[in-house]
């Protein structure tokens, strides 16, 4: 999916965090992070087949929902989220040999406080009785002014 490669070596923490912004966007096909909320949420017959088979039925890059019944640690559906999200930031990034700083990142924690962030967000709007088709009219709306 990504088709630069950083070098760890040489990144600070808020190219770290540029790194996962540009990796959450690709993944959820947004281009501003707030916009992930307002995706459809993984359906429950998806989490059922997910349950069935992994592979066939989980998520994908590039059409990412989340199941925003439950936070990282309570669903399956948002681990797997996490995982896929791990392996592109560790296939998108490197450390340069020859260098003698070598930068460790914990990309699950990351993506997993980012994931839960989301359906905070979106669950907030649920209670606040705004739904997915209100934004998204609001939000289309802007884009044409």
């Amino acid at each position: 999916m990504t088709e630069a490669r950083y070098n760890l070596s040489q990144s600070t923490d808020p190219e770290i965090n540029s790194i996962a912004r540009e990796i959450l966007h690709q993944a959820f096909d947004i281009h501003y992070t707030y916009e992930a909320c307002l995706k459809d949420p993984v359906s429950d017959t998806n989490k059922l087949l997910f349950r069935q088979d992994r592979e066939l039925y989980g998520p994908q890059i590039q059409a990412l929902q989340i199941d925003t019944a439950g936070t990282t640690s309570e669903s399956e559906w948002n681990q797997a989220v996490v995982k896929l999200l791990t392996a592109e930031a560790r296939s998108a990034t490197f450390n340069d040999a020859t260098s003698t700083t070598v930068t460790s990142v914990d990309w699950y924690s990351l993506f997993a406080s980012r994931i839960d962030r989301i359906i905070s967000d979106a669950r907030n709007l649920k209670l606040k009785g705004i739904s997915y088709t209100d934004l998204k009219v609001t939000q289309d709306t802007v884009k044409l002014l």
